[in-house]
């Protein structure tokens, strides 16, 4: 009888809520892990890790655990890091001679890069800072997990399980090496922590001391930590903060008591502003790069969160029979198989996630703590799955914003929702007297098999790359790229082929993405035409350099009259008769045989000799049309690029010297009568004026050119024309554009 009084009591305290908004409660000092809690996390995740990419078959420090695609902008950045100093955004040996900035394609993950940049003060080796920065992620992310599920009050035994279990979830082992910002979420644990805390209706604030005080430090800068682990996970924190603030109106009727959650967003959001503040800066001085990060609404329906990949197993399971299922399922829907593949919640995580959908329906009634947590997981769970699920209401957003277009990556909350879930109902279960009875040591040794069922169920078989053709593929790439830099002067500028766009290219015939980093990886004092950022002015000058476009004297004659030393080459970027048809030309015009790397899979062709031979000098001029000009159109032999009645051009001088040049212009227009066309020259300021008629117009203007980029305006009252089928803003058409020395 006295234990339901008290839970009557317990109960008529909780309902009393709405009318006054209790402080935060002082938590126990019991609730804070034992050190032995944090070394047990440690040690385990770790070794799950080790296990989990079979570890032993490499040398941590000679080879890195993944080489490929993503895996290489993540090298790239740390061996930045060491030459330049800072966070590895810029340098001058990538994209030459235009210089690399990745500022257009920040991720606003300052975690995981203040993890790198911390490890690079202890050893100059970029391959094991890479191997390192990763691997630290998995007891990172375990020790934050811990930390929060025992403010939770979950049991220290039940905590460590649940910690390990969602540092080793699919999520993490399959983002872990090719997208470090993601991997390292420790911002979810907190993030649940405090929305949790909001929506049971406590006070996040402390008012004593005029609120400086430790625990609203803690909280301001928890938010700050929120709003710099990288874009998506902030965001999907806010829309968390408001469900919850949904759930708190609904519940209590009061609008002041969202104000903790309009400041929690607040500082997120001005965080992660700040977090762009370089990307900002670069842009108003360049202006906006419309091209890259370019994403569509119907991306969001293709990378949305699949409710069976939550539930089905972990692809590669170590169970055939699971396995089987898992590979039945992926071949069925192949077109909808991606990223979300990894969204695999596991076992133990599927139990709590059906529980919490189940909970969201259920009446609440006589409960205890635990049971109003779940409470309130449930809601924030059924409202990730209403968001990020195919047909979703991310669908709806995608129609304003799509640069947020993977719904999947909300399952990482889904997946630690879970876990709190399962964490606290085992709590509760070894509080009952039947369990409670039970021997410790019994205790301890079912949640020790209860862990290990956990881990082996959610660690897939197929994780461990293929360390054995990294490893000969990294010798022969530092080879090949070592003996290229004996052969050329310091600071020497190497063409990389094909020409490809970066970021984001994609595999070209069985080349993979970013393939061209290796070049900067293993080189000291070169410089590297891959890595002008798409879009901007450089990469349109390198179009001038596709091979495809040119016959081999015309690409080696261009290349070093830009000031090229070298041609190297990729060759799994060709089809087999385009790779024979350059190396032949190339080999036949240079008259000797090109470096071959030890996979014989790179090529090089040093133009060194040919150019002192020829005397060919740095004279190269690269015509740019920019705003307000389209793109070539043709017909026949003739071709056209309409414009519209004002934009720019833009000529790049490759040379260190001004050139003197005559610019003929043809300009064809379609209009009787007479029309002006304006020129100006965007250095000195001098303006250029013709007259237009019908047909076509030669437009001759002599300029002198200084080194980089020389712009000129045009203009013209030309109308535009009337066409019901192409929406452009066409007024006159160029026809043919020529420069020769003055």
């Amino acid at each position: 009888m006295k234990s339901n009084r008290n839970a009557k009591a317990h109960m008529s305290v909780y309902k009393n809520k709405t009318k006054e908004a209790p402080s935060a409660p002082v938590r126990a000092a019991h609730n804070r892990p034992a050190p032995l809690h944090y070394l047990l996390v440690i040690l385990i995740s770790s070794a799950a890790a080790f296990f989990a990419y079979r570890l032993w078959r490499i040398n941590l420090f000679e080879t890195p655990v993944d080489y490929y695609n993503d895996a290489l902008p993540g090298l790239v950045n740390i061996r930045l890091m060491m030459e330049n100093g800072g966070l590895g955004y810029t340098s001058d040996r990538l994209g030459a001679p235009f210089g690399y900035a990745t500022f257009d394609f920040l991720q606003n993950d300052y975690i995981p890069q203040l993890l790198t940049k911390l490890l690079t003060l202890f050893t100059s080796n970029w391959i094991l800072v890479f191997n390192l920065t990763n691997l630290l992620s998995f007891p990172i992310v375990a020790c934050v997990a811990l930390c929060v599920l025992r403010k939770l009050d979950v049991e220290p035994r039940v905590a460590v399980v649940m910690a390990v279990l969602f540092s080793c979830s699919p999520f993490h082992y399959y983002r872990a090496f090719r997208h470090g910002s993601f991997a390292l979420c420790v911002s979810i644990p907190v993030a649940v922590y405090y929305i949790l805390r909001l929506m049971r209706g406590e006070a996040i604030l402390e008012t004593k001391n005029h609120y400086l005080n430790r625990n609203n430090f803690g909280y301001v800068l928890a938010m700050i930590l929120l709003g710099v682990c990288g874009v998506y996970y902030a965001f999907f924190t806010c829309f968390f903060l408001c469900v919850a603030g949904v759930y708190i109106l609904i519940r209590e009727k009061k609008l002041s008591r969202l104000k903790e959650t309009v400041l929690s967003i607040v500082l997120i959001v001005c965080t992660t502003v700040i977090g762009y503040l370089p990307t900002i800066l670069y842009r108003m001085k360049n202006g906006a790069n419309t091209a890259v990060a370019v994403r569509t609404a119907a991306e969001s329906e293709l990378y949305s969160l699949k409710l069976s990949q939550l539930l089905l197993p972990v692809t590669n399971h170590c169970v055939s029979f699971l396995a089987s299922l898992k590979d039945l399922f992926n071949t069925s829907f192949s077109v909808n198989a991606n990223e979300n593949d990894s969204v695999t919640l596991g076992l133990i995580f599927a139990v709590g996630f059906l529980i919490l959908l189940l909970s969201f329906f259920r009446k609440q009634s006589k409960v205890s703590r635990e049971v109003c947590y779940i409470q309130e997981l449930a809601c924030l769970n059924l409202s990730a799955l209403l968001y990020a699920s195919s047909g979703g209401l991310i669908l709806v957003q995608a129609l304003f914003f799509t640069q947020i277009r993977c719904g999947n990556r909300i399952s990482v909350f889904i997946s630690f929702f879970s876990c709190v879930c399962v964490g606290l109902l085992l709590s509760r279960l070894l509080k009952q007297k039947k369990v409670s009875r039970v021997p410790s040591g019994m205790i301890s040794l079912g949640l020790a098999v209860l862990l290990a069922v956990g881990i082996l169920d959610q660690t897939a078989t197929g994780l461990a790359r293929d360390y054995g053709e990294i490893r000969s593929q990294v010798q022969s790439d530092r080879a090949f790229v070592e003996t290229i830099e004996e052969m050329e002067e310091e600071g020497s500028m190497i063409l990389q082929l094909p020409i490809v766009r970066y970021p984001e290219a994609g595999t070209v015939n069985e080349m993979k993405d970013y393939s061209h980093f290796v070049g900067l990886l293993y080189s000291d004092t070169l410089r590297w035409s891959y890595g002008v950022m798409y879009g901007r002015d450089g990469y349109d000058v390198l179009d001038d350099l596709k091979a495809e476009d040119l016959t081999a004297e015309e690409l080696i004659l261009t290349a070093a009259s830009m000031g090229y030393t070298g041609i190297y080459i990729d060759e799994d970027g060709y089809t087999e008769e385009e790779l024979i048809l350059l190396e032949e030309g190339l080999e036949e015009l240079l008259d000797e045989a090109p470096l071959v790397s030890e996979k014989e899979d790179k090529l090089y062709f040093s133009l060194t000799a040919y150019i002192s031979q020829n005397e060919i000098g740095t004279d190269y001029l690269s015509l740019i049309y920019t705003d307000g000009i389209y793109g070539e159109e043709g017909s026949g032999d003739s071709s056209w690029n309409w414009m519209e009645e004002e934009g720019t051009i833009r000529i790049y001088n490759w040379s260190d010297q001004e050139q003197h040049i005559t610019l003929t212009l043809t300009i064809s227009s379609p209009w009787e009568g007479e029309y002006s066309f304006l020129l100006t020259d965007g250095e000195t300021g001098e303006e250029s004026e013709y007259v237009i008629t019908q047909g076509e117009n030669c437009c001759e203007l002599e300029l002198t050119l200084e080194p980089g980029y020389n712009t000129l305006a045009f203009a013209t009252d030309a109308p535009a024309v009337e066409t019901q089928s192409d929406p452009r803003n066409m007024h006159i058409m160029l026809t043919e554009a020529r420069m020769e020395p003055a």
